[in-house]
């Protein structure tokens, strides 16, 4: 099932979207959809309700054919020749809890200091990661002109858009709202 989503107030959108568990969203200029087949349309359109968003049903255009580039980042692209999308997945507390270990520990295994914070806050459901993976479709022209930062084409290998690296968020940094817009 696909919706259009269409920002109504501010809310925490970063929620309602690990609340769905895994999801799909999609831009093409000024249009953003979301797709979610794990859970009923009711749902989804209560917790993007909850999110300060409406979402309708509709069925996606379809798109042209272009270059796949992987993002690492979600700061906001909008141009009108580029198809946005992002997969995110809520992971399990045990997942949770191996990656931050993993990414709060340095060079020589020394844990961070903020590493007992973000586990606690895991523990005690104050917040929950989200894993990522952002691919850019763009006409090839517009690639290779470097407009868009830190794009990187998959040019001999069309399949790695399946096997792009996956980048870990907490929902408080609210950085799928960052990208959404609201």
């Amino acid at each position: 099932m696909t919706l259009e989503l269409h920002v109504v107030a501010s809310g925490d959108l970063d929620a309602a979207i690990a609340d769905l568990r895994e999801v799909r969203l999609e831009r093409r200029a000024e249009r953003t959809f979301i797709t979610c087949d794990r859970a009923p349309l009711a749902i989804v359109t209560a917790a993007l309700a909850r999110a300060g968003v409406a979402g309708s049903p509709v069925t996606p255009p379809t798109a042209p054919a272009m270059r796949a580039a992987v993002l690492g980042h979600l700061d906001p692209i909008v141009l009108a020749e580029t198809r946005d999308v992002v997969r995110i997945r809520c992971v399990s507390l045990g997942e949770a809890i191996d990656l931050v270990r993993d990414a709060t520990r340095d060079l020589f295994g020394r844990r961070s200091r903020d590493r007992r914070d973000r586990i606690a806050a895991l523990l005690h459901e104050r917040d929950r990661l989200l894993l990522w993976r952002r691919i850019l479709y763009a006409p090839s022209a517009l690639l290779r002109a470097r407009r868009i930062p830190g794009a990187r084409p998959l040019v001999f290998d069309p399949e790695g858009v399946d096997r792009a690296r996956e980048r870990a968020s907490l929902v408080s940094a609210r950085r799928i709202s960052t990208w959404i817009g609201t």
